[in-house]
Formats: C-alpha cells, structure tokens, sequence
C-alpha cells in the first residue's frame, strides 16, 4: 500500500477549522462592538451643547418662520415654518439626541407657515408650556384645519397654555423677554388682522437685544412706534419674510437693527422684496441682511457680554 504523503500547505484539521473560524469571529464582534461604540460616542456627542451660553438660531424650514432659543438643555421654540418633517429634521441637529422636552413652544399666529411645524413638535416632544395670540373674532385667514389640530393636541395632551397680549414678560436664564404685541385691543380691518395680531417678543439678554416680529404689518409696526415700545435693536427678524407690506421707513428709522435676519424660503410671493431689502440694509448701523435660504440658518450665541455668530453652508 502506497504510503499517503504530507503536501505541504495540507488543510486544517476539523477542530482547527473551527478554532479558526472563532478566532475571526471574535476579532469581528471586538471590531463592531468598537464601532457601535464610536457611533454612540458620535450620537450623545453631536446632541450635546456646546455651552451655557444662550444661542438664538434662526432656522431654515424653507418658506416659513422657526426660531430656537437654548440655554444648556432648556429650548424655547418660536414657530414651526410650513412642514413638521422639516422642522424635526433641524431641532435634530441642535438639540440632544435624547431629549424631549421643549420648555415653551410660542406661535405667533396660525398661518400655515408658522404653524405646521409646530404640529409634529406637539406630537413628538413633551411641551411644557404654550403661548399664542387670541383670535377673538380676527379668524378670517388663519389656516383653519391647522388651527383645529393645534387646539386639540393642546387640550389631548393637557399642556397649559397663556393668550399673549402686550406686557406680558418671562425669561430663560438671564435673558428677558417682553411681548409687545398684540394689543389689548386686537387689529381690526387691516390688510391682514391676523399678521398684525402676531406675537412681537423683544429679547434682552446683557447688552444685546433682539426682536421678533412674527408677520406684523406696517400697521401694527407704526402703533408700536407711536406708544414708543421700539428701541435701538441689534438683531431683527425682518417682519413677513421681507414683504412690502412691512418693514417701513417709520419702524426702521427707530430699530435701527445693526443686522435683519430674513427667514424665507422658495415662493411665489416675491418675497423678499428688493426695495425692502435695500431699505433695510439702508436702515441697519452694519448694512448686513442675512437671509436662511441663502445661508441655511443662523445662529447667534451671547455671554452677555459679547455676541458670536455661526452661519450654516451660505450660497
């Protein structure tokens, strides 16, 4: 009987095979165990916040209004622009990857492109509290069904709520808010008693300041002039997404805003309107306009003291 020869290069034995295949096992599941920790590790990092400092971050949801004001892991949110998808997709990206929690959600009116967004927020977070302004007989325009949802979730979820009106304040921090607007006596036969019944916050936070405008109207930005609730700001948020129907000679002359931020997106409005546009970099003590659909959102952080800002991908 020919005698069998050993080849070198001879194949493993069985028990080897499997020794082996252990081994490669093991060094994989060490490998993705490393990975999924990075991955988590990347996760709790990017939903961390970078500091105690206050940081307003006027947001891009396309054609509509969304603004975010955070201390730490405390948010208020200021309208929701015109889609709850895109809404949720940018709190995302600035809020912790576990929290759920918004400590206070305004909404300056319910027109659809304040207010959508605002929906899927009531949904998936847990709101502490609500603010917004009385209809009282100025439902004319509002977005109807919208409106309905709003009510109703608020009243599901039994989220305590406050009708806004000039005079009322809070804070968040050490920063101050002051509603302005609307009046005890609501707008009535304007071009839009609903814009001009928009919540107007100013926001004092050290020694910088900055107002919100909602889509007031030259009507109700005159009335705020003449009882001479408007000062000398350093950041507006350009009324009405640059519309002409707002942002007048009259309100800018007295804001006199070093910078106008416009939150607008693709429309077939016109807006921003180039004569606005000019006028208000006439108006500002800097000459700068910035508009979210260009620079895909703005964020402006404050100690107080001084005053950062960190613009997204600008086009």
């Amino acid at each position: 009987m020919e005698e069998n020869k050993k080849t070198p290069g001879c194949q493993p034995s069985d028990g080897n095979r499997v020794t082996q295949s252990g081994y490669i096992n093991t060094k994989l599941a060490k490998r993705l165990l490393l990975l999924l920790l990075c991955l988590l590790v990347l996760i709790l990092s990017a939903g961390c916040r970078r500091s105690e400092h206050l940081e307003i971050s006027f947001l891009d949801v396309g054609q509509g209004d969304a603004v975010l004001i955070s201390q730490g892991n405390t948010q208020i949110l200021i309208d929701g622009g015109p889609s709850p998808g895109v809404l949720l997709r940018q709190l995302a990206g600035k809020m912790s990857f576990f929290d759920r929690n918004i400590e206070l959600v305004v909404l300056t009116h319910p027109h659809a492109d304040h207010i959508n967004g605002l929906l899927g927020v009531l949904r998936r977070y847990d709101v502490s509290q609500v603010i917004f302004p009385a209809t009282g007989d100025v439902l004319e325009g509002y977005d109807g069904l919208a409106y309905e949802e709003w009510l109703k979730l608020i009243q599901e979820k039994k989220i305590p709520s406050t009708i806004a009106c000039e005079g009322m304040s809070f804070c968040l921090g050490e920063a101050n808010f002051m509603i302005l607007n609307p009046q005890k006596n609501l707008h009535t036969g304007t071009i839009s008693d609903v814009d001009n019944n928009s919540i107007v916050l100013e926001l004092s936070a050290g020694d910088y300041n900055f107002l919100l405008t909602g889509d007031l109207m030259w009507q109700g930005e005159l009335e705020l002039v003449l009882e001479r609730k408007i000062r000398p700001v350093n950041i507006l948020k350009v009324a009405h997404h640059g519309s002409n129907t707002s942002s007048s000679l009259e309100f800018l002359s007295v804001a006199k805003p070093d910078m106008g931020i416009i939150c607008v997106g693709e429309n077939d409005f016109g807006h921003p309107d180039n004569t606005i546009i000019e006028r208000i970099s006439f108006h500002t003590r800097g000459g700068a306009v910035i508009r979210t659909d260009k620079c895909e959102g703005i964020t402006f952080i404050t100690d107080g003291r001084s005053l950062w800002a960190e613009a997204d991908l600008c086009r």
